[in-house]
């Protein structure tokens, strides 16, 4: 889902809800793609180091 970032500002605890539970949701600012929110068991796929 998209948000505008004053919508997610008043709503932030849907948006992080929404990111545990649907994945990750976009923030927008002047209609342009700003910053995600992602939950935290992705964060951890994303940053866990690479076996060699």
């Amino acid at each position: 889902m998209n948000w505008q970032l004053q919508q997610a500002k008043q709503r932030l605890s849907e948006v992080v809800r929404l990111a545990k539970e649907q994945g990750p949701q976009m923030i927008t600012q002047h209609g342009e793609e700003s910053a995600w929110i992602i939950s935290a068991d992705d964060y951890h796929k994303l940053t866990k180091p690479n076996p060699i």
